[in-house]
């Protein structure tokens, strides 16, 4: 992202003069109709251009190299294993939360009181 981010940073260094002469322009225009809009942005094609590139180097990523860029390591996988464990040992164990009057019920309360015991 950073890397994009210069790259426009760049091209306008690089246009600098072309672009504010555009931008005043723009700003003329603007007046003169009551509305700014950004249809003629002089930047725009910069950007555009910029985030071409950066796409065409993702498609351009071979099978291998977008697994091994999204595949999880094995401190990753066991993290994840864990919390999974926890949360739903945490989940089987606790009991719902069941308002007063239907806990007072004697069979919903036969079964909590054997929550979690299974």
């Amino acid at each position: 992202m950073s890397q994009t981010l210069k790259s426009v940073d760049i091209a306008y260094e690089n246009n600098k003069a072309k672009i504010e002469d555009a931008f005043f322009d723009i700003a003329l225009e603007g007046i003169a109709n009551g509305r700014m809009s950004f249809e003629k942005d002089p930047i725009l094609p910069y950007v555009l251009e910029t985030i071409n590139q950066t796409v065409e180097k993702f498609n351009k990523i071979s099978p291998e190299e977008q697994s091994k860029i999204v595949s999880l390591n094995e401190d990753q996988l066991q993290q994840i294993r864990s919390g999974d464990a926890r949360v739903r040992d945490e989940f089987l164990n606790n009991q719902p939360k069941i308002d007063g009057s239907l806990r007072n019920n004697q069979i919903v309360g036969k079964i909590l009181n054997r929550w979690g015991q299974n």
